[in-house]
């Protein structure tokens, strides 16, 4: 697992580490061991309404699942799988007012990118 966390840290410094780590790490295990072991933020892009928009990931542990902490201008959203295995936006109360900001189709569109991905 050691070479395995090495390989995901050098791959979240470039613009495509999120695909690359998806595309060579699927075991929900590995996923697991390596929300504990990185701390890099991976940019992941997102197609919303016929554009590319870009955002800054960052993959946190939790128990024995995972969540990708994503700031939405400045909005902190959380996606994390549910029972389904289907991501689901998840925004802390502190912020609900914020949260009229977001347009309920891109916060779709980065869950969407994210099931792809993992899926």
């Amino acid at each position: 697992m050691q070479f395995v966390a090495q390989k995901v840290v050098k791959a979240a410094e470039s613009s495509s580490g999120l695909y690359f780590l998806i595309s060579q790490f699927f075991h929900p295990d590995a996923l697991t061991y390596l929300c504990y072991t990185m701390e890099e933020t991976i940019i992941i892009t997102v197609p919303y309404k016929g554009e590319e928009r870009h955002f800054e990931a960052q993959l946190q542990g939790r128990g024995y699942t995972h969540r990708f902490r994503i700031l939405i201008g400045e909005v902190e959203v959380f996606f994390e799988p549910d029972e389904e295995r289907q991501y689901r936006a998840v925004i802390p109360p502190e912020q609900a007012q914020a949260v009229q900001k977001i347009d309920p189709a891109l916060l779709e569109a980065i869950a969407a990118t994210l099931h792809e991905a993992l899926a």
